[in-house]
């Protein structure tokens, strides 16, 4: 199993089938914050679906088309964070990350971005690695920003939410020559 300790309170690791069951607790219990931010939260019904989520990223790593992780923070499910598709060609991908609201604040996601810029420039031969937040999102462009991102501008109308279209920031943080 791929696992990558962060410090003494994080770790990430491949989410495995048994983690499904508090994976779905973590995010019922967020559903209301995190689908303001993410289209996917309600979708998910039951175990059985995030079962089935688990089963296809894990089809996607073993392509080696993506890399999902699960934040464990003091030994509990925290979150994910993840490279959500590799650019082969142009050696570049996107992260994507969610919280549990009630962690959130205490630089928990920004510990694990830059875990995953090791990651992604060193075990990934990435070149560069991006992040797209809601502008209206407050605390993620702020881990964003915290991280040393270049902001590279604004992708109007970038996603339909549950609110309407929203507008994304967009940045970038490239391989240093």
């Amino acid at each position: 199993m791929f696992s990558y300790r962060v410090d003494d309170d994080i770790s990430l690791a491949i989410s495995r089938r048994q983690d499904a069951k508090k994976i779905f607790e973590v995010v019922e219990k967020d559903v209301d914050y995190l689908s303001k931010w993410l289209p996917w939260p309600r979708s998910l019904k039951t175990v059985t679906d995030e079962e089935d989520s688990l089963k296809l990223l894990l089809l996607h790593f073993g392509q080696g088309e993506s890399l999902n992780l699960v934040i464990w923070y003091q030994h509990e499910i925290a979150g994910s964070i993840s490279f959500n598709k590799f650019d082969q060609k142009n050696q570049s991908s996107e992260i994507g990350y969610w919280l549990a609201g009630d962690l959130q604040g205490h630089g928990i996601m920004h510990r694990c971005v830059e875990a995953m810029f090791t990651i992604g420039f060193t075990e990934y031969d990435c070149e560069k690695i991006m992040i797209r937040a809601a502008t209206e999102n407050g605390p993620s462009n702020h881990v964003i920003q915290k991280a040393g991102f270049h902001f590279d501008g604004v992708e109007r109308r970038a996603e339909k939410l549950e609110q309407g279209w929203v507008d994304y920031n967009c940045y970038s943080l490239k391989v240093e020559s």
